[in-house]
């Protein structure tokens, strides 16, 4: 089965505090900045904190835009330093200008800026730069002749080798399982740890934990009607369409496979019964309604000692196509499909979007 959520995503300390994470994007350009998005530009770095993201440039005043970074004061030379990111044909690098190359940092110091690349390329015949593919050409790289161009540029930095591996951290606690609970005007009474619902008063989904609840996610805005269509002509009468019905989904829990000891109550019962397309929204006592799986299963032999673990990360991304092309970070108003990937061994998010695992971030509307 699948659960899809709608909404914002937010990550949160335990106390509900939220955990923000600036995205760099360089240096502005004219057009639209997501929230929590970052960039230079009049050499000062500015944080964008309107929750709606903006189209308008970074200017003192502007309340879409947070100072962070304050230019500093001009040096005796006209030069200035600023950080075009990764270098690319056509780039034009000022002098005491900053790229990307090689997995390196280089500056510019022809007084004349260039542009050329701070390391020199294998070209063909007729001047145009060898190129070589991966991930089944989604992305392409220079093939390098190795050597430096060293009439223009000068190495600032190299990327640094990779650490030994850090010691192992402390276990964590037992996570706690979700047990959705349907929708409710207010908190559910008496909850348990891992209870959830759907809060159907200010719209929002809940998680109960260690004797607080915890938001979830919110429910999407309503777009903006559209303007009317041209009447068209009218269309021949159609037949009566049967009356629709509204269909439950029912969960339970039991002692064994039958639906023995059958109880809205988890607390000591080792089985979950689910009945789906039910027309009623009273749940049924029959146990034969319900298809029963173990919750816990037996437990098994001790293993071996295993290696040393690893901190495995999730990464998620969003996307207004199935294939996750055009990802990005936060999601938007009218953002269509969640890209998810697990286990990952960074906590850096990767670009690819073959890496996720993409599904509906908001269903179809119904008719």
């Amino acid at each position: 089965n699948n659960v899809y959520f709608t909404g914002k995503i937010l990550q949160t300390k335990p106390d509900g505090t939220p955990v923000r994470t600036a995205n760099d994007r360089g240096e502005w350009e004219a057009g639209h900045y997501d929230y929590y998005n970052r960039v230079s530009h009049g050499g000062s770095l500015w944080l964008c904190v309107n929750e709606d993201g903006t189209d308008t440039a970074p200017a003192e005043g502007n309340p879409d835009w947070l100072l962070q970074v304050s230019k500093g004061a001009d040096g005796d030379t006209a030069a200035g330093l600023s950080n075009l990111g990764q270098w690319h044909s056509g780039l034009f690098v000022p002098y005491l200008a900053i790229v990307r190359m090689g997995s390196a940092s280089w500056q510019c110091v022809n007084p004349e800026g260039t542009t050329n690349p701070p390391l020199w390329r294998v070209t063909d015949s007729e001047g145009n730069p060898l190129l070589f593919t991966e991930d089944g050409g989604r992305s392409h790289h220079y093939v390098l002749t190795g050597e430096v161009n060293t009439a223009d540029y000068v190495l600032l930095a190299a990327d640094g080798t990779k650490g030994e591996t850090g010691a192992d951290g402390v276990s964590g606690k037992d996570g706690t399982s979700i047990v959705w609970k349907g929708e409710a005007a207010q908190h559910l009474e008496d909850p348990q740890d891992g209870w959830a619902y759907r809060n159907t008063t200010d719209r929002k989904s809940y998680v109960y934990q260690d004797g607080a609840w915890y938001q979830m996610t919110v429910d999407g805005v309503d777009g903006q009607p559209g303007a009317d269509g041209e009447r068209g002509p009218q269309g021949v009468h159609g037949q009566d369409g049967k009356d629709g019905k509204t269909l439950y989904t029912w969960i339970r829990y039991a002692d064994d496979a039958q639906g023995t000891g059958i109880s809205n109550d988890p607390s000591g019962k080792k089985f979950i019964g689910f009945a789906y397309n039910k027309e009623a929204f009273i749940e049924s006592d029959d146990p034969a309604d319900y298809q029963w799986s173990d919750i816990r299963g037996e437990d098994g032999v001790p293993g071996a000692k295993g290696e040393d673990g690893k901190t495995y990360y999730t990464w998620i991304a969003y996307s207004d196509n199935p294939d996750g092309s055009g990802m990005y970070q936060q999601p938007r108003e009218g953002t269509k499909y969640i890209g998810i990937a697990v286990n990952k061994e960074t906590s850096a998010e990767g670009t690819d979007p073959a890496e996720y695992t993409w599904s509906l971030f908001k269903g179809a509307d119904g008719l």
